[in-house]
């Protein structure tokens, strides 16, 4: 009887040790998760700072070009440029959220493609490079589908915005 008993003792430790490392594991990777959302969201404020700083640089170029007004060719580069780092910035917000599996994913793509629907010049601009971007994505051996959900998910929020204010 006495061996039983040792045998189920030493069991019991056994798994109690299992469940314990376990639990250590799990918390070990819920710090590193936040460790890494609190890494990505000072990482994406930073260049958000760095894109307002930016867009009041070229403060004339980026309010003309919103407005749809004509600007001349090194403005217009400068420009597409602009609409090129607040679609990435937009991008890698909506990707990283996704990828930490927040859920809250929409914001990002609400804010996003609210500014290109109250800026013609921008949706215009961002429309011409998604569109020159696409042509690479057809190259065989790449998977471009997390920008392909996210520019349909744009354009389809923009219509849906359309749809409510018109």
């Amino acid at each position: 009887m006495k061996s039983t008993n040792w045998k189920d003792t030493a069991e019991l430790i056994g798994v109690a040790a299992i469940v314990a490392s376990l639990i250590f594991v799990g918390l070990q990777l819920k710090q590193e998760r936040d460790l890494a959302i609190a890494e990505a969201t000072i990482s994406s404020f930073t260049h958000i700072q760095e894109l307002r700083g930016q867009r009041i640089e070229n403060i004339e170029i980026w309010t003309s070009g919103n407005a749809g007004l004509k600007l001349d060719p090194d403005q217009k580069a400068v420009y597409r440029e602009l609409i090129v780092s607040a679609h990435q910035s937009a991008f890698m917000t909506w990707s990283a959220l996704d990828r930490a599996g927040l859920g809250n994913v929409e914001f990002a793509l609400r804010d996003f493609a609210g500014f290109l629907y109250r800026h013609p010049g921008a949706l215009r601009e961002w429309e011409s490079h998604a569109d020159e971007v696409s042509s690479f994505r057809q190259l065989p051996g790449e998977d471009f589908q997390k920008n392909t959900n996210w520019e349909d998910a744009v354009r389809k929020r923009i219509q849906e915005i359309s749809e409510a204010y018109n």
